[in-house]
């Protein structure tokens, strides 16, 4: 009998689904469960222990980095054994504070490195200063998430081993068609 590959919802804010529809969904469908502070990360994580096809992944989302306290980063840093991974972090190039982004970034990367998890990034605007961070930290494993960026980065993806999402306005708008097509599948 030919064994059935799963779906994989590879950038999902499950803390925000209620317990009936994730009870819904089985487990032909592994669910990477982002976070975007303290309190989402720890739903998160509780949420993955109910649900085992959800993987836990922790993190400060860029656009709540200005809410969000170096004490607070640390917190979320610390539930690293219960996560399965970093996301979503990253950059905004579009907002606010982007040293401050830069700061809990590489953070991040730094226990990343540390305990080689994956990270799920968050790039708008951003997209050459992350890919130059994840090379300087040596990040194994990472997904682009909602990729819009320059086409001529997906070599560079590719060659690392690096994976992206394609952004749903794919169907209307033209710089998101560019990417999907010159994106390989692997």
């Amino acid at each position: 009998m030919k064994r059935k590959i799963p779906y994989v919802d590879a950038h999902c804010h499950v803390y925000g689904m209620s317990v009936e529809r994730l009870s819904k969904m089985t487990d032909e469908i592994i669910i990477v469960g982002v976070s975007e502070d303290l309190e989402t990360s720890r739903k998160v994580i509780e949420l993955s222990k109910r649900f085992p096809n959800i993987i836990p992944m922790v993190g400060v989302h860029p656009w709540n980095v200005g809410k969000v306290s170096y004490k607070e980063l640390q917190d979320v840093v610390a539930l690293v054994k219960e996560a399965r991974g970093f996301g979503e972090i990253g950059l905004d190039g579009k907002t606010k504070n982007f040293d401050k982004q830069l700061d809990f970034l590489e953070r991040f990367l730094e226990i990343a490195r540390e305990y080689n998890m994956p990270v799920n990034l968050h790039t708008r605007a951003a997209w050459q200063e992350v890919l130059d961070l994840l090379f300087k930290y040596e990040i194994e494993k990472a997904i682009f998430h909602w990729y819009s960026g320059p086409v001529e980065f997906l070599k560079d993806m590719e060659a690392q081993g690096y994976m992206i999402t394609i952004n749903p306005c794919v169907i209307f708008q033209e710089k998101h068609l560019k990417v999907l097509e010159r994106a390989p599948l692997s």
